[in-house]
């Protein structure tokens, strides 16, 4: 027995060995199932390469080497199996995903293996110097296709899986991965000489002992060290993604070189014009195909259905992040949510943040959490919010992973940095603005470099969606504010407009009583005027105080106003009523009796409509106020002037309530806005009512009011 014997056995018994050890330890995991039976296929296999290797006579090799080719279609299945589950999360599931290829590529290795069995695959054995050369039949050609196709879609595994995995766990099934692919890519070798010389010289057979046995050594020495076990790899997009390229170039030129190959099995020659055609409507097809956006589309709805293992679920993911922030409205809450769900989702601890006041010359900070004056002076730093805006998504500042472009940063704030362990930067924002920053440290069981790209992606969703909560939480905010300023504004405007026209009938008394001073009634006149004003002004202090927000019904001896009543006291307010004065004020109130809750607001509405009458007729013509009782119950009365009438272009805008709208030089714009708000709070409401000559307004409070 040579040397080489003594390592087939040698390597047989490793792996009926290795086969038995995953058997015991396997737990049921799926991995560890498909390695043992891999391993045991691989000893079965391995021990009848070296039976026909010491075969005395050809035709007993020939016997053997049927059995070795019935067996070797079903070898490369179980490890693409492996490569599948090997460090990977959601096995079953991508099995079930891709479940297509796999069923194709079983249905062929099992097809192959009939054939090996029936002696289809092995056309003869002859002897050389150098040992038995098989020459292998058609059916034996198209075998090792599909062999070397399998064994490609196992390599594609393990690529994927590697670029997949953190710095932490490649360390774990880095060696692993390297044993599986030396393994492959020597079969692909010698799966691709067979192909293309029609043969197989045994030798090569033979050195696959050398592999195989180094393959399991580095197996063994992953999960010697405990490493294997608790390793998971989860793959994304943009893994497949890369690879797509390159895997379906590859896969183009095998079914370019196969159909070629076939060409010339079955006898086809075509000439050299024909060739040169088909060449260069290849190479346009494939262009084509790379570029087709529709094409890119369909190729990724193919992977995202088949192959896509996400390390999250996103929908899920964006679910619990919104449930996270529900019903919360203060920006420090806010920010403390995301912080917590942050924590919880990557097992980082600490997670510092702030969210940022950008109004000045200089970023502040305003909500914060968890950072000391070294970390608020990181994070509101320039380049720090620079960068982050210019990225839209999170920055590595750790060590070697650091940004470039936020190297000066990183140097300005190492000590910060590094003694939280942060790593990652991550954006708060939305609409394309920065309002806060996270800074996120690795977990204490990891290294540096632990966030994979599917990690950063994450974080940037969180980010995004963090900083629109945020921003509705400012706009709320800002909206509260503007309502209270808003209510205050229109106060205050009441109050003004009040108190003007509580001076304008004061100074009109002053005027007129240089005149008439002398006369009894002018007297009796201006005491009632300044008794009125008086009780005008305090009422609007009661206003303001909220002591009073109108008339309060008469109670048990206490007469209520009529309506008469209160028309004559708002003229007097109005200054209308003084011996002298040119506008006449016309009353025509039959069948409406005493007013009780509406006699303040009524009075005060009317007192502005018959000031701004007398304004409008500089001074001189008349008014009529007409009052009645509606079906309904309501109070009914309408203002009718001489004047000129309201601007055209104030009612055609719709303008003539608003607040700050006038049609005069000296008014303030709030006399009509407040007629209206003053009687909607009562129910009621006023109204333009068109009039062939001056304005005419039309007020109306509900029966339950009066």
């Amino acid at each position: 027995m040579d040397g080489f014997s003594i390592l087939i056995l040698i390597t047989c018994v490793a792996c009926l060995a290795a086969a038995v050890l995953a058997l015991v330890r396997g737990r049921r995991r799926a991995d560890r199932l498909w390695f043992a039976a891999g391993a045991a296929l691989t000893a079965v296999w391995l021990f009848t390469v070296g039976s026909v290797r010491v075969s005395p006579t050809a035709y007993v090799a020939f016997g053997r080497v049927n059995v070795a080719a019935a067996l070797a279609p079903l070898l490369p299945v179980p490890w693409l199996l492996v490569t599948l589950f090997l460090a990977r999360d959601s096995a079953w599931e991508l099995v079930k995903r891709h479940r297509g290829l796999l069923v194709t590529a079983v249905v062929l290795s099992a097809a192959a293996a009939c054939a090996g069995a029936w002696g289809l695959l092995v056309e003869g054995v002859d002897r050389s110097a150098a040992g038995y050369v098989i020459s292998l039949a058609s059916p034996g050609r198209y075998a090792a296709l599909v062999m070397i196709g399998v064994c490609i879609m196992s390599l594609f595994n393990l690529e994927v899986t590697a670029r997949s995995s953190a710095p932490a766990t490649l360390a774990g099934v880095k060696h692993a991965l390297i044993g599986i692919a030396a393994a492959a890519v020597y079969h692909v070798f010698v799966l691709s000489m067979a192909l293309l010389y029609s043969s197989v010289r045994f030798p090569h057979l033979t050195a696959g002992a050398v592999p195989i046995l180094a393959a399991l050594a580095l197996v063994s020495w992953s999960v010697a060290r405990r490493r294997l076990d608790d390793s998971r790899v989860a793959v994304g997009r943009p893994v497949f993604y890369t690879s797509l390229t390159a895997f379906l170039a590859g896969a183009y030129l095998l079914v370019l070189g196969a159909a070629g190959w076939v060409a010339r099995e079955q006898g086809w020659g075509p000439s050299l014009a024909t060739t040169v055609s088909l060449i260069f409507a290849a190479v346009l097809i494939l262009v084509v195909f790379m570029f087709s956006t529709r094409t890119r589309r369909a190729i990724r709805r193919f992977i995202d259905t088949n192959f896509y293992v996400s390390r999250y679920d996103y929908r899920r993911e964006w679910s619990r992040t919104s449930l996270a922030l529900a019903g919360v409205t203060r920006e420090a809450d806010i920010l403390e949510r995301v912080l917590e769900l942050m924590r919880e989702t990557f097992e980082a601890d600490p997670i510092v943040g702030a969210t940022l006041d950008r109004t000045g010359e200089r970023p502040q900070v305003h909500a914060r959490r968890g950072l000391t004056p070294a970390l608020i002076e990181a994070v509101s730093d320039a380049d720090l919010i620079n960068a982050l805006e210019s990225s839209s998504g999170p920055l590595r500042i750790a060590g070697a992973t650091l940004d470039p472009a936020l190297r000066e940063w990183g140097e300005r704030h190492a000590g910060a940095l590094s003694a939280g362990g942060y790593e990652v930067a991550v954006p708060l924002g939305a609409n394309g603005g920065l309002i806060g920053v996270v800074l996120v440290s690795r977990s204490g069981d990891q290294g540096p470099g632990r966030y994979t790209r599917e990690d950063l992606l994450l974080l940037e969703m969180i980010g995004r969606q963090a900083g629109s909560t945020l921003m509705a939480s400012r706009l709320a905010a800002d909206l509260s504010a503007t309502r209270e300023m808003e209510s205050l504004h229109r106060v205050s405007s009441f109050v003004v407009h009040d108190l003007k026209n509580s001076v304008a009938g004061l100074t009109l008394m002053v005027r007129n009583a240089e005149r008439l001073i002398e006369d009894p009634a002018f007297q009796r006149d201006l005491i009632d005027s300044v008794a009125e004003t008086a009780g005008g002004i305090q009422r609007v202090i009661d206003r303001v105080s909220g002591h009073a927000a109108g008339s309060s019904p008469a109670s048990g001896g206490v007469r209520r106003p009529t309506l008469a009543a209160v028309v004559a006291a708002a003229t007097r307010r109005a200054g209308l009523s003084a011996p002298g004065s040119e506008v006449r004020v016309d009353l025509d109130a039959d069948g409406v009796g005493e007013l009780s809750g509406s006699a303040r607001t009524v009075g005060t509405v009317l007192e502005n409509l018959l000031r701004n009458a007398a304004t409008a007729m500089a001074g001189a013509g008349d008014i009529e106020v007409r009052a009645r009782s509606a079906l309904d119950g309501r109070l009914v009365v309408r203002v009718t002037d001489t004047g000129p009438g309201v601007p055209l272009d104030m009612v055609e805008s719709g303008e003539l309530f608003a607040p700050f709208c006038t049609g005069v030089e000296t008014g303030l714009g709030v006399g009509l806005y407040q007629c209206r708000v003053m009687l909607e709070e009562l129910g009621g409401g006023i109204t333009l009512v068109p009039s062939d000559a001056g304005a005419s307004f039309e007020l109306w409070v509900p029966a339950e009011g009066i």
